[in-house]
């Protein structure tokens, strides 16, 4: 598969490289590290232009060429990034805005600690899954000021949450 135009020579000048003996190595890379952060974010992103996308591929590359490159490492560390872009899509926000990615940034950390509290441990939100699910749509009712009807309109869905991780924390333990 080709990369996009332009993003070789935006990695090679990042990284400080120069000449053409890398390019296959390094394009390897680049390709890795879009399919990997893609499959992160559940979507596909651009990464010809500036921002998180790039900035979130960049530095891929750079563990990677330099071997330091850890999976669970780097998800710990961008979750945060990963979920922003994705909220972002979900809410349909297609303009640059850093205050208001600031803002969301915080909502998405609200909402992260109240599903886990209602869960009671901590969830994967970077599955297509329930925790997901409803962390977006907590973004959704609080960028639209409407967080106090959250919890009236999610109830069955987040006591169902609630009980799933009831249930399996029981099974785990030796009872």
């Amino acid at each position: 598969m080709a990369l996009p135009a332009g993003l070789l020579d935006a990695v090679k000048a990042y990284l400080g490289i120069e000449g053409e003996e890398q390019d296959e190595e390094i394009s390897g890379i680049i390709q890795d590290g879009i399919d990997f952060i893609n499959g992160l974010a559940g979507m596909i992103l651009d990464y010809t232009v500036v921002g998180k996308p790039q900035e979130l591929l960049f530095e891929y590359c750079e563990l990677s060429l330099a071997s330091e490159f850890d999976e669970d490492e780097f998800k710990a560390a961008h979750m945060l990034d990963l979920l922003l872009i994705a909220v972002r899509n979900y809410l349909d926000i297609t303009w640059v805005d850093p205050a208001g990615d600031t803002k969301l940034s915080g909502i998405i950390a609200r909402g992260i600690k109240y599903i886990d509290n209602i869960a009671g441990t901590e969830m994967d939100y970077t599955a297509e899954d329930k925790p997901r699910e409803l962390l977006f749509d907590y973004c959704r009712y609080a960028r639209s000021n409407a967080l106090n009807e959250f919890q009236g309109n999610y109830l069955h869905e987040l006591l169902s949450l609630q009980i799933a991780q009831e249930v399996a924390a029981y099974e785990a333990s030796d009872v």
